[in-house]
């Protein structure tokens, strides 16, 4: 049986049901429109009076039976939800709207349920009915708190965008218990945002796909008893819901989303899914993610289970909305509000002001609104080269939505590089908070614009690398004057707060980490000298002083053995804020890798998949390390991962990496970072020392400390907005950086562009303290001293090509008589005068054996 016949047969009965019912209260002739194509008002004469039933899209016929002036005797509807849509945005002096009760068509049964065997689906599955929604809903009840209980999907798909890319992706269904992710690709970019729904797979005795049962057959398959019916649509023409009524009339108890027809629907002690986790099925070019509907799936099915568990009925009433009428005229309608109005689709709602206008409005009616306060989720796909942020963001807005959902309703939004964000502004104010994930210059336009028209609403702002830079990019985003004491700044670790405080002297700010953990880490194992890096292969991870680091500990400590795995894709950044290009840095690595003898040591690989990482990390129980000074080092995502999974990570002392010995209490090592004439450096003889003495301990402990659970930090946020609305005061280093970067400001490009002088900067050398840089931890020693790879000596110059730090050139001193024996890593014995040995020592390229 197709889909169009299952549909047809749906509606055919509730036709007969209705024709019945008119026939007992003598009511003939009721002629239905249920779509527009249904063209039956194209014969209706202008003379005559008609008695018109208005199913499916009463929205677009009405338009078109007001715009062909047809005499309407009566209308009548569904539920109460269309007439007050319709008298919302209708004239309806002259319009006799009789709705028809919902339980004359199918009385109900007083409700049979005992306990959950069966959670039963029935319906098109489509992105329209919110399937993906109520799939992740009962995958959450399953996993967590009904594992004996089955998933019945009693449907097919239809056509919609998206949904059964494959031929018959039931039977794919079942034969892989998961839903492809070519299946579920609902939304514009939501490719590149998440894949799918790989991670909620039912197994196979959890789930059946019933697609060949018609609209009457289906029923004899329930136990109302053990079954419950799930329908989370939010479809602006859900005007009835005729599986609903089906499962109603036998006494099944119903979990519904709160919309049109379902509102009615309040015998058999439904449960009402709170409106905030249930969110239109479109937003024009501003889409929804699918880890936002994962968000809302795990919150529903909590929701479910505490209304199961403690028995109780949670039948609202919904009371009218107080909007003021907007009465338009056919043909404004059409003009205005609608993007089309054809056979083929019904009520389209345009990508304009008046669209989206007129959208809300709908849906306020359509779907009462019980949160008092809304927030607002704000991201943006254009910081997605940036791989970890394809990580950050949704967690963040995971995190929020969880913290907010109880008392806020929630909307996100996510801009793209078409978005015009101007667009977006009026509609905005209607927010009480907005949390900003990450500030773009998209994003930018709009707080800014927000702010002056709306100066008492909060703003959540993550800050990510700003504060590494002291705000400077708020000058690149003309955010100078747009914050204030009432607005919350959120910074991922210690060392990022600390620089925050630094930008402003009267902020607020609070450190929430960029990934939570669920559950308890703990594991032990015994250390080897098998070690893995993940991330950027890029100079600011300084990669090239970890395998010097690495020939160390081969070569002094007798680790003939030792191996290192690097996992990543170059990304030819460079330093764009010391204004710094991007050398050929995986040639260099691989060239050094060979001059150092170190080619059965060492091995570069590509990118690989987060589930491959995360494999290595389980079963290889190999060391993570990272010697990173990158200067925006402000969480560390990769380290956080492999700790997460139980590897034992050894880290610089640097920045967000810090922090990962704050949220773990065993685990992390922290290799030192010290200080040099020209910024900081790591030395790879003593990291190697530290390194072999990790290796020669008898286990390896990995265990999270309680502050790094979701449960936790959930509590711990805290923000109070009902402070002051006076503007932030910049401290004057900020104000100094800000101002050397308005030299650099028209010459920036990607990254903010040049922010420092050099490595030497003084206020880039204060930011490093304040990330972890201390003094340099030994004395100028007189002997047995090495040099760097990248220090080249020759007669007349020592040229100095550190892939991180830059080149350098110092001439030879030929008048002091004083002179030392140095030695390349080769052993080759070089000479140089007391000076040179000295300064090369201050510049952390000369370390002592």
């Amino acid at each position: 049986m197709s889909n169009n016949e299952m549909k047809y047969n749906s509606t055919s009965l509730l036709q007969a049901q209705i024709n019945h019912w008119g026939k007992k209260r003598d009511i003939e002739n009721l002629i239905f429109f249920t779509k527009l194509s249904d063209d039956f008002h194209l014969k209706l004469e202008q003379n005559h009076s008609y008695n018109i039933v208005l199913m499916g899209d009463f929205f677009s016929a009405l338009t078109a039976l007001l715009e062909k002036k047809i005499i309407i005797k009566n209308i009548y509807v569904l539920s109460n939800a269309v007439k007050e849509v319709i008298e919302h945005f209708f004239d309806s002096s002259s319009l006799s709207i009789i709705v028809i009760n919902r339980y004359e068509l199918f009385p109900s049964k007083e409700c049979l349920y005992e306990s959950p065997k069966r959670i039963i689906f029935s319906g098109r599955l489509s992105q329209s009915k919110n399937f993906e929604l109520a799939y992740l809903t009962v995958w959450h009840l399953i996993q967590n708190y009904y594992q004996d209980c089955k998933f019945i999907i009693l449907g097919q798909a239809d056509n919609a965008k998206g949904i059964a890319q494959a031929e018959d992706w039931t039977k794919d269904l079942i034969a892989n218990t998961k839903l492809k992710d070519d299946q579920f690709l609902l939304y514009e970019r939501d490719d590149v945002y998440l894949n799918g729904f790989n991670n909620f797979r039912f197994n196979k005795n959890q789930v059946e796909v019933m697609s060949h049962l018609d609209s009457t057959q289906w029923l004899e398959y329930l136990d109302p008893k053990h079954d419950i019916l799930i329908n989370l649509s939010a479809y602006y023409m859900d005007d009835f819901g005729v599986s609903v009524a089906q499962a109603q009339a036998i006494g099944m108890k119903c979990i519904l989303s709160p919309i049109g027809g379902h509102l009615d629907a309040t015998e058999t002690e439904p449960i009402f899914v709170p409106t905030q986790y249930i969110k239109p099925t479109s937003w024009f070019n501003c889409p929804y993610s699918k880890r936002f509907e994962r968000d809302c799936g795990l919150q529903i099915s909590r929701y479910i289970k505490n209304i199961l568990e403690t028995k109780m009925c949670n039948s609202f009433s919904f009371s009218k909305s107080n909007l003021p009428k907007e009465i338009k005229t056919p043909q404004e309608l059409y003009q205005f509000d609608f993007k089309e109005l054809s056979s083929d689709k019904g009520l389209v709602f345009s990508d304009t002001q008046q669209g989206r206008s007129f959208f809300k409005k709908y849906y306020h009616l359509w779907m009462p609104i019980r949160a008092q306060k809304k927030a607002l989720i704000l991201s943006s796909y254009e910081v997605f080269y940036w791989f970890s942020m394809q990580d950050i963001l949704p967690e963040a807005e995971s995190l929020w939505f969880e913290k907010l959902a109880p008392t806020y309703d929630i909307d996100r939004i996510a801009i793209h590089e078409q978005t015009d964000p101007k667009k977006y502004i009026k509609e905005l104010l209607s927010y009480d908070i907005i949390i900003i994930t990450k500030l773009t210059l998209r994003i930018a336009i709009l707080i800014r614009n927000i702010r002056k028209f709306k100066k008492d609403i909060n703003f959540i702002v993550y800050t990510h690398e700003i504060p590494s830079l002291l705000g400077a990019p708020y000058k690149y985003l003309d955010l100078e004057e747009t914050f204030q004491e009432n607005d919350l700044f959120i910074t991922s670790s210690q060392a990022d707060n600390s620089l925050h405080q630094m930008t402003f002297s009267n902020s607020k700010s609070l450190i929430i980490p960029y990934k939570v953990l669920n559950q308890q880490v703990k594991t032990s194992y015994k250390p080897k000298p098998d070690f893995i890096y993940a991330g950027r292969i890029s100079e600011q991870k300084n990669l090239h002083t970890l395998i010097f680091a690495i020939f160390f500990l081969k070569k002094n400590f007798n680790f003939e053995n030792v191996s290192l795995e690097i996992y990543g894709k170059e990304d030819h950044f460079g330093n764009p804020n010391m204004g710094k290009t991007s050398s050929s840095y995986l040639a260099y690595l691989l060239e050094l890798i060979e001059s150092l003898d170190l080619t059965e040591n060492i091995a570069i690989y590509n990118f690989i998949s987060p589930d491959d990482l995360k494999e290595i990390y389980t079963k290889k129980q190999k060391i993570f390390i990272s010697f990173s000074l990158h200067h925006d080092e402000n969480f560390g995502i990769a380290p956080f991962d492999a700790l997460s999974l139980g590897t034992f990570s050894i880290l610089s002392n640097w920045g967000g990496y810090q922090y990962q010995n704050t949220l773990f209490s065993d685990g992390v090592e922290l290799i030192p970072v010290q200080s040099s004439t020209h910024g900081p450096f790591i030395c790879p003889t003593q990291a190697a020392q530290k390194i072999a003495a990790i290796l020669n301990l008898p286990r390896l402990k990995v265990q999270n400390h309680a502050k790094a659970l979701k449960k936790n930090i959930l509590s711990s946020i805290f923000f109070d907005g009902n402070l002051s609305l006076n503007a932030l005061t910049q401290t004057q280093i900020s104000k100094s950086l800000n101002k050397q970067y308005e030299r650099f400001k028209p010459h920036s490009g990607a990254h903010y562009g040049k922010v420092f002088t050099g490595f030497d900067d003084p206020i880039f050398l204060e930011i490093c303290n304040q990330y972890g840089m201390k003094d340099q931890m030994l004395d100028f020693n007189q002997t047995s001293m090495i040099l760097a790879p990248w220090v080249h000596i020759r007669p007349d110059i020592i040229s100095i090509h550190d892939p991180y730090l830059g080149n350098l050139t110092i001439k030879r001193d030929q008048q002091e008589d004083r002179q030392f024996s140095v030695y390349s890593p080769n052993n080759k014995e070089v000479i140089v005068s007391e000076f040179e040995a000295k300064t090369l020592w201050q510049m952390g390229r000369l370390y002592a054996k």
